[in-house]
């Protein structure tokens, strides 16, 4: 008896612990493309013809993930995922998300490299995000404040302080701050300056809207106090509104980004998507930054499982104000002969996805 009282004892020990730290989850995915861009493309005044098909790697990525119940309530949590890219020689393995934090009743803190407020919804309403199509990318229809880059002022940020409220009637609030340099430390690369951001969300089982805020404050300080230094970047705050409506067999989204002051232009993206059945997709998006370009994409997307699809997509830009002397501040992955962006661009991509 007194042995089977023992052994109920040791059992229950190491199921407490087991429950107590969870085993870490390894997850992925694997993303690669065929694709061709329409035109020739030119590079500081030579033209390089382009030569037809590219395969690349499309944010393919490999991460762990966890928590640890340290009782009353709270947790500690954690996530460290890498970019992975066979076609990039000695840059194969990259940084993406590392972060660790605490999460209770009184919401979530993290510290480390994490996507900012601003960033966190442009993907959620894109169907083709991290394509080579993508709203946030070649197209221009969202700005570059959505991208994956760990550098101050854009979507994936280091040194980053973020709390979350726990969600009340559908509401979630997202404050994050930059923790990068001490003041009076301006170098010519770095402000003393941080940046800020703050966003709110609302959800419910059909409707997503959000608002997001997001002061860079990129090189301003560094710009006219620092003796040597060379940055000029420009302190004016960003804002958006957007959200998306979504059933069984239809989303519409939408997404506003008021920009101009920091980036040249106002964004506008549209996007429609619908369901055909459990495996056939469609989709199509339309969007401008104001002044600069417009573009649209569609695709169609067959599921092959869950955690397997694959697509082809189509995506056109075209230069509203690209020309000599004109506002050619973006990238469209071309260039014509006297070093400006070229006036027009299309791209074609055929992939498949497999997430882990």
């Amino acid at each position: 008896m007194k042995k089977t009282l023992i052994a109920t004892a040791v059992a229950a020990g190491v199921l407490a612990t087991g429950a107590a730290q969870a085993t870490p989850t390894v997850y992925g995915i694997l993303h690669f493309s065929i694709n061709s861009l329409g035109d020739a493309v030119y590079d500081a005044g030579s033209v390089v013809e382009n030569d037809g098909f590219e395969m690349t790697s499309n944010t393919s990525a490999i991460g762990v993930k966890g928590s640890e119940d340290l009782g009353g309530g709270l947790k500690a949590i954690y996530k460290a995922e890498f970019k992975v890219d066979p076609f990039s020689g000695t840059n194969s393995l990259q940084r993406r998300d590392v972060w660790l934090g605490l999460k209770g009743g009184w919401g979530k803190v993290a510290a480390g490299t994490m996507s900012t407020n601003y960033k966190q919804m442009g993907g959620k309403i894109d169907p083709l995000y991290r394509t080579q199509v993508e709203a946030r990318g070649i197209l221009n229809l969202q700005s570059g404040l959505h991208s994956g880059a760990g550098v101050d002022g854009e979507g994936r940020q280091e040194q980053t302080l973020q709390y979350t409220t726990p969600k009340m009637a559908g509401i979630e609030i997202v404050l994050n701050t930059t923790v990068a340099n001490k003041d009076g430390q301006q170098t010519a690369t770095l402000s003393d300056d941080e940046t800020i951001g703050a966003g709110i969300r609302w959800s419910n089982k059909n409707w997503l809207l959000y608002a997001d805020f997001l002061d860079p404050n990129a090189g301003s300080e560094c710009a006219t106090n620092a003796t040597g230094c060379t940055t000029t970047g420009t302190d004016e705050s960003v804002a958006k509104i957007g959200g998306k409506w979504s059933n069984k067999a239809f989303q519409v989204g939408a997404q506003y980004e008021a920009t101009e002051d920091q980036l040249g232009g106002d964004y506008m993206f549209l996007n429609g998507l619908w369901n055909i059945n459990k495996k056939n997709a469609v989709t199509v998006s339309f969007g401008q930054q104001d002044k600069v370009s417009t573009g649209y994409n569609l695709a169609y997307i067959f599921k092959m499982s869950k955690q397997t699809n694959v697509y082809a997509a189509y995506g056109f830009v075209e230069a509203d104000n690209c020309v000599t002397g004109g506002d050619c501040s973006y990238d469209l992955g071309e260039k014509n002969a006297a070093g400006d962006a070229s006036e027009d661009n299309t791209l074609m991509s055929f992939g498949i996805r497999k997430s882990f």
